[in-house]
């Protein structure tokens, strides 16, 4: 089968039509993919900003079809349409029944057991996927079964994007219903910050410099305006009225150019809150929440520490 592998970081992947799978073990499945995501992720492996290990197979968001199961697999059957989980829940460790099953106990061993085989050497997939291939084998409890009738090209962004931008409204910074609230950069993790909120009954108003995507957000409940980062005059009136802000731009990080925006970005949100009513931002993509209360603005996880530009 073919897979995208990256073999040494900062290089280009290679794309073999080669490669195997190991035999289905107990309580795990194999998957046809039949979409899959390109997340920032990927290239952050791909430069080295989170290690991963060469070779290994990128690629941690996806879709498809279960083509086979191993022994005591419950939960899914051959032909049922899944969504991968790069975090799985076993819903029996400690951290699953204390209801944090992002860090469940079986995530190490899933992310640490390598099941591609090429030029005869077992090679591992990125966080123990490996999406970039066309079938790839992961624990039963990595995948979430959907109805056949959600196309699989739109439920793949589910395994990271979307579920990041929702958790990061929901979860990190639990923002109230009724809030006035700000996503600046509505790619699709912001396009799930902000569909969140609006559902949890928030008013948000949403930027993004891609003017084919201004329907696609008064879609879900967001009102759009096109708004480059670098426009400090524009994002002064977008946030004149909004108590909370999201900056779902890429981080800091090896990459100049995305690092280079980031900065810009999060100089220019900081600058232009100082005369509104804005008092919390979070940094979607560092999961950091800064509130201020008396004109300082601090880590609200660590209320002794000053915000600096960039979210850390």
């Amino acid at each position: 089968m073919k897979a995208a592998i990256l073999t040494e970081l900062n290089k280009d992947l290679e794309i073999r039509d080669d490669v195997e799978l190991t035999e289905v073990g107990p309580e795990q499945v194999r998957i046809k993919l039949v979409s899959s995501g390109v997340c920032h992720s990927d290239l952050s492996a791909q430069n080295g900003t989170i290690p991963s290990g060469t070779p290994c197979v990128l690629g941690h968001e996806g879709a498809g079809t279960i083509q086979e199961v191993g022994e005591g697999v419950t939960d899914v059957v051959e032909g049922d349409h899944v969504i991968l989980s790069f975090t799985p829940a076993c819903r029996k460790c400690k951290a699953c029944l204390r209801g944090q099953a992002a860090l469940c106990e079986t995530m190490i061993s899933m992310a640490t057991t390598p099941h591609f085989i090429v030029d005869g050497n077992l090679i591992g997939g990125f966080t123990g996927c490996g999406t970039f291939a066309e079938e790839m084998i992961v624990p039963e409890n990595a995948v979430v079964k959907v109805d056949k009738d959600i196309p699989l090209n739109v439920v793949s962004l589910i395994g990271c994007g979307v579920t990041t931008g929702v958790g990061a409204a929901i979860n990190t910074a639990a923002v109230k219903p009724g809030s006035s609230v700000a996503v600046i950069g509505c790619g699709y993790v912001g396009c799930g910050v902000g569909e969140a909120l609006a559902g949890a009954g928030c008013d948000v108003v949403g930027t993004t410099t891609t003017p084919g995507r201004l329907d696609e957000l008064r879609a879900v409940g967001i009102r759009p305006e096109r708004v480059e980062v670098a426009d400090l005059e524009r994002l002064h009136t977008v946030l004149a009225d909004r108590e909370v802000v999201y900056l779902t731009i890429a981080p800091k990080s090896r990459s100049v150019d995305y690092g280079d925006v980031y900065r810009t970005a999060a100089v220019n949100v900081r600058e232009a809150v100082e005369e509104t009513a804005v008092r919390r931002i979070i940094y979607t993509s560092s999961t950091r929440v800064y509130g201020q209360d008396d004109g300082s603005w601090v880590n609200e996880a660590s209320p002794t520490q000053p915000a600096d530009a960039n979210g850390r």
